[in-house]
């Protein structure tokens, strides 16, 4: 008995942590969307050259919070891969972190809006699904928005991530990176953009695309129509999880 009430307590905690950790980051993400939305209604293009020093600091904290969906799924708090959660974040932390933090006149640029922006709606469409998941809930319409935004969102979001790194280049082009051992040779870092636009981005977005497609089979092709704006809660007993994001237990649909 006392076993069955400890994994219970470590089952609730656990949920309560993944809850309040979803609902941190969505807060933050609406924060920096709100906010960008309503400074291009009211300064329109001129808000995009300022976009990182209005939101650069608040978007640098989310993504550091999301780092740590990598431990998540290391742990087995969540289930999703940890190929597909390292990859989105080595890809968001090269492009915030390297990219744009280091080199002011990427800071200025349009693109810049665009990225965070589109980053920053994806996000919106998967905590609120996730927070659900967490309290073993699921709900239709939440759960359809979670795997069908990013069919459009995330198109969008490489194209504006590539952009980004591209126009990059023009800046990082007097750096380069040298060998200790051969002293006369060295790599540019265009070259390094470039094989990382050539290579590691499309491997990314085909790696991530897979895994929600087959996602979006499993869980939206499941549901019942006459039932889709109804929650329903997941109860123990069943041979499948309640949710990519949820804490990764057994579970019994009904």
């Amino acid at each position: 008995m006392k076993v069955f009430q400890t994994m219970n307590l470590l089952e609730t905690t656990c949920s309560g942590y993944l809850f309040l950790y979803s609902l941190t980051l969505f807060l933050t993400f609406s924060w920096v969307f709100i906010n960008m939305t309503v400074r291009f209604i009211s300064f329109g293009e001129d808000s995009m050259t300022d976009t990182f020093y209005a939101i650069g600091s608040i978007m640098g904290l989310s993504q550091g919070l999301a780092i740590f969906e990598i431990i998540h799924s290391c742990v087995g708090l969540i289930q999703t891969p940890v190929l597909v959660v390292i990859l989105k974040m080595v890809g968001r932390c090269f492009i915030l972190f390297v990219v744009i933090w280091n080199e002011e006149h990427v800071q200025n640029n349009d693109v810049v809006f665009a990225v965070f922006y589109l980053w920053s709606a994806l996000e919106l469409f998967r905590h609120p699904y996730y927070m659900l998941s967490a309290l073993k809930l699921e709900m239709f319409f939440v759960t359809w928005l979670r795997y069908s935004a990013w069919i459009v969102l995330d198109p969008l979001s490489l194209v504006a991530e590539v952009v980004c790194i591209a126009k990059s280049t023009v800046y990082f082009g007097q750096y380069s990176i040298g060998f200790t051992s051969s002293p006369n040779m060295s790599i540019e870092i265009p070259i390094l953009l470039y094989m990382y636009i050539l290579v590691f981005i499309p491997a990314g977005f085909y790696v991530k695309c897979k895994y929600l497609m087959l996602q979006r089979r499993k869980l939206v092709n499941g549901w019942k129509v006459g039932r889709s704006l109804q929650p329903r809660r997941c109860s123990a007993f069943q041979n499948r999880s309640c949710s990519e994001g949820g804490i990764n237990t057994v579970v019994l649909h009904k």
